[in-house]
């Protein structure tokens, strides 16, 4: 009887070190609550620029960090994105500590950045 569980636990941990040979440099994420998948979905996609997202985040000072933040800290806003009977999806995304936010349209593969909004300065600057 003690050779079975012997036996039996020698196998579960060959099968842990197995496991973890296998799986063990995969990062999980399981984002349940729908601000938390689209910006899983926009974090997970290459991203493009429209010339006007372009020249806008150029005339702010943008760069990697502050996107960064933006996908990470982020919140949709659901009542200003279009999502329902649309072809291409469109998100708002905010952030708290920002005056402007960003809007996304969401492709399968791709995710592309439309342009900034909600500054003054910013619907003046690459018109």
């Amino acid at each position: 009887m003690i050779r079975r569980f012997l036996l039996y636990f020698v196998g579960v941990l060959i099968g842990l070190f197995l496991i973890r040979a296998f799986f063990g440099d995969r990062e999980y994420r399981f984002p349940y609550m729908p601000n938390e998948r689209v910006l899983f979905h926009i974090q997970e996609n290459p991203i493009e620029w429209t010339d006007r997202a372009e020249c806008q985040w150029d005339f702010i000072g943008g760069d990697s960090l502050l996107l960064a933040t933006f996908i990470a800290d982020g919140e949709v806003d659901f009542e200003n994105s279009k999502i329902r009977k649309v072809e291409q999806k469109t998100y708002v995304v905010k952030h708290q500590e920002k005056d402007f936010w960003l809007v996304f349209e969401d492709r399968d593969s791709l995710t592309i950045i439309l342009g900034l909004e909600g500054g003054r300065a910013l619907e003046e600057a690459c018109d």
